[in-house]
This record gives structure tokens, C-alpha cells and sequence, in this order.
């Protein structure tokens, strides 16, 4: 560009400080017109071709900085991609980590998240709960858990509890696992050990089977898993207290009595008279891994609740039927409810479906007048815990809105009625208060789930 210039400049000068008369002909003169022109040509098409170095200017294409970029001085050098295995010494300060990489390198704020790491809190930590993954409440419940209950007070349960030095109980109560009273244990037998004989392998535990008014059976069998627990200590002061617990098999059983294996049972703890016992669950005998548990006291009560195929020292999985005013549960082969009419309506065919919503990050935050809201409605159909949503016809999801504007939402219905899994929404798809439901249909377009955004 400097050479087109001091060529035009030389031509220019050349006109100027001429002194022949008749010299400048218009040839001359319309040659620099000219040269002047094309030259102006050249530099429009640089300007177009390349990018400035002193004013702002876009490009229109993908640039590729082989050796990095400087921004205000400061180098940056990779982008990290959600693709890229990495080490920690691979993030510098000139690296730059993609959206899904960060996603998937950090914990969210904005909903649940998990790591398979450990994650050292050294501030502390401020919640009302905390509790393992596989925490069911209850006294036959499994995990652990702390947290507040509706009532405000602090609650925990845990399988087992060491106080090294000193426990100081404002209140101490004594609650038994028992066959009859408090919770009770519908199962296949249950006693009270009256006396107890310590052999190599095994306790002998006799109980009463004839009280002079009243003679029982034995109800026990060779195979079956016989528990003993109790908790929450009664109250009143007591020297080295200690909740019992044991969950032993039996391996003999006589007229009287019952022998409970020293090696194969869950728990320290050894039979002792006074004891209450009861079966709970069998090896081998499938009729026996059976039972019902009423729930009176305790932050699960009311409930019913049944496990079946119980044949190890774990509850965990076993529970099949809960009845509670707390949120019931079924799990089952088939399931019917029939009306006084006779009809019967078979649900099997919805059995396994779950459906989890999601929304944009500002869906909830619009102000009245924004026109730049924008939101993303959506929901994910899983069967068995599989996600099956991109396998689904669009036909299998109904939108609807419920909005002031009583008049456009049949209209607004029709449009957005099979928009499969999401819909996307604007300020003009609100109407005062706004509600969005999606349901999920069957093939045979009966309703599975309504979602409501």
C-alpha cells in the first residue's frame, strides 16, 4: 500500500511543479484521475479482505490462531473441550474450559448434582438433611440419616451408635422389635427367650411354650432368620447402657427351643433371656421370606408396609407395599383397581414409567414487558431407569396452556399440541398468570403423566 501511494504522490508532484506551457494535457491529468480510482479499488478490496489493525472490524469466517491470542495482553491458548482428557497440570492460565467441560468438572448450584469423589467441606456445611442414598426411615429401614422433621426438631437414625466417653440423655426410652406391641411384626413365628445355653456354635434359646393356662407350638424352622432389636432406651438414668441388636439364622429347633448360629448372623450382640425375637426372613423356603410390618410410632407412622423375598441380613429392596398417609408405594407383577360396578382397570401396562421435568435457567424470573424472555420447556421419560425420550414419537406428548387469555389458548393448544419432549416459549406465549402442562400419552393415547410447568 505505501508503493501506490508514492507512485500517486510522484504523479501528483510531477503535475504541480510543472512549467512547460501546454505540459498537463488531459491525458496526463486523467491519467492520475484514473490511477487514483483503480488505487482506490485496490484498498477497498484490502480493507475487505483483511482485517484491520487500528479500528473495530469483523470477520465472517473462522479464524485459526495457530500459535494462541492475546486479549488486552493477557495469552490465551487452548480450549478445552468436554471430549479432552485432561490432568490437572494440563489447566493453565491461558486455557479456557468449554461450557459441557465446566458442566461436567464442577458441581451445579442450579439442581442436583453428584460426584464419585470425596468432597472435603472444610468450612462446614448448612443443610436440613443429610442422608446416604439408600436411607429408608423407620425401624426396619436401611441407611442413615439426619435431618429436621415438620415438626422443627433435629432427627437421626443410624444401624449403630459408639459414644466414646459420655452420652447424655435428657430423655432415655426403650422402644423393642417385638412380635406383639408397639410396631408389630406379622411373620412366620416370634417368641420370648426365658433362658439361654451357650454351646460351640451355637446359642440354645428355650422360651415358654405352656404357661399353665395357655400351650403354643413352635413356630420357628431350620432356615429361618430370627432378629432381636431394640432402640430408643426408656426413660431414666442407666450405667453403660446399649441398644441390642442381632439378626441370627437357625440352625436347630427342638420342642422348646431354637439354636441360633454363633458365626452366620449380622450383629455383636448374643441372645439373652428376656429377649423378643422374631423370624424375619429364610434362606431357602421362598413362603417364609415373607412379612408385615405396622407402624404406630416413629417419624413413619402410620404405615403398613410388606416385604417379601426377604433371605439375607438386608431389607434394602425387599420393601414392596407402603400405605401411609406420607406417600404410598407399590411395587408388583400387575396391578388393578376394580370399582362397586365390577369394571376393572389394569395399570400393568403403565408400570416402570417415571417422567422428569426441566426447565431453563430463567424460566421462572420473567417481568412484565420483557420482551427478550425467552424459555425452554421439557420433559424426559425414563422406563425401568432407562431414558427412553428420543425413542418416542412427538404424537406421545400433549402441550396445553391455561392463561388469562381464555380465548387464545385453544389456539395456542392446537399449535403446540405434539411438540414431542420440549416446547420453546417467548413473552408472547404468557398471558398474566401462565400455567404449561405436558402430558404423556400411551400408544393407545391414555394418559401415563401430566407434568405442569
Amino acid at each position: 500500500m505505501a508503493d501506490i501511494k508514492d507512485d500517486l504522490r510522484k504523479k501528483a508532484t510531477e503535475i504541480r511543479d510543472e512549467r512547460k506551457a501546454g505540459a498537463n494535457t488531459a491525458f496526463r491529468l486523467g491519467s492520475l484521475l484514473l490511477a487514483i480510482i483503480d488505487d482506490r479499488i485496490d484498498i477497498d478490496d484490502i480493507s475487505r479482505n483483511f482485517l484491520s489493525r487500528v479500528s473495530d472490524d469483523t470477520a465472517s469466517g473462522i479464524i485459526n490462531f495457530l500459535k494462541g491470542l492475546k486479549i488486552a495482553g493477557k495469552s490465551l491458548s487452548d480450549i478445552i473441550l468436554s471430549t479432552d482428557k485432561i490432568s490437572d497440570s494440563d489447566i493453565t492460565d491461558s486455557s479456557i474450559l468449554s461450557a459441557l467441560k465446566a458442566t461436567d468438572m464442577f458441581l451445579r448450584r442450579d439442581k442436583e448434582d453428584s460426584t464419585e469423589f470425596l468432597v472435603k467441606l472444610l468450612g462446614g456445611i448448612l443443610t436440613t438433611a443429610l442422608k446416604s442414598d439408600n436411607f429408608e426411615s423407620g425401624q426396619l429401614g436401611n441407611g442413615f440419616g439426619i435431618y429436621k422433621k415438620a415438626d422443627g426438631k433435629s432427627y437421626m437414625e443410624v444401624d449403630e451408635l459408639l459414644v466414646r466417653v459420655k452420652a447424655i440423655f435428657s430423655e432415655l426410652e426403650i422402644r423393642r422389635l417385638s412380635y406383639l406391641g408397639g410396631n408389630i411384626i406379622f411373620s412366620s413365628a416370634g417368641s420370648k427367650i426365658v433362658r439361654v445355653e451357650e454351646a460351640s456354635d451355637t446359642y440354645r434359646c428355650y422360651f415358654m411354650t405352656d404357661d399353665g393356662t395357655t400351650a403354643t407350638t413352635n413356630g420357628f424352622a431350620v432356615g429361618d432368620q430370627v432378629r432381636c432389636q431394640t432402640f430408643n432406651i426408656k426413660a431414666g438414668v442407666y450405667t453403660n447402657v446399649a441398644n441390642k441388636y442381632y439378626w441370627r439364622l437357625v440352625t436347630a429347633v427342638g420342642d422348646d427351643y431354637i439354636e441360633l448360629s454363633k458365626t452366620d448372623g449380622d450383629g455383636t450382640d448374643i441372645p439373652m433371656a428376656d429377649d423378643s425375637i422374631v423370624q424375619m426372613g429364610n434362606r431357602t423356603d421362598t413362603g417364609r421370606q415373607n412379612l408385615i410390618e405396622i407402624v404406630v410410632t416413629g417419624d413413619d407412622a402410620p404405615a403398613f408396609i410388606e416385604y417379601a423375598g426377604v433371605n439375607s441380613y438386608s431389607l434394602e429392596g425387599k420393601r414392596k407395599t407402603v400405605l401411609s398417609p406420607k406417600g404410598d408405594e407399590f411395587v408388583a407383577k400387575s396391578f388393578k383397581i376394580q370399582t362397586e360396578d365390577g369394571s376393572v382397570t389394569d395399570l400393568t401396562q403403565h408400570t416402570g414409567y417415571r417422567v422428569e421435568k426441566f426447565t431453563s435457567p430463567m424460566f421462572e424470573f420473567y417481568t412484565e414487558g420483557q420482551t427478550t424472555y425467552k424459555a425452554t420447556l421439557a420433559i424426559r421419560v425414563f422406563y425401568n431407569e432407562k431414558d427412553i425420550t428420543d425413542t418416542l414419537p412427538s404424537t406421545r406428548f400433549v402441550w396445553s396452556r391455561v392463561s388469562e387469555n381464555t380465548a387464545g389458548d385453544p389456539t395456542w393448544n392446537e399449535l403446540h399440541q405434539s411438540s414431542a419432549n420440549s416446547v420453546d416459549i417467548t413473552y408472547q406465549d404468557l398471558a398474566g398468570d401462565t400455567a404449561f402442562i405436558c402430558q404423556f400419552l400411551d400408544n393407545d393415547k391414555a394418559v401415563i403423566s401430566t407434568t405442569n410447568f
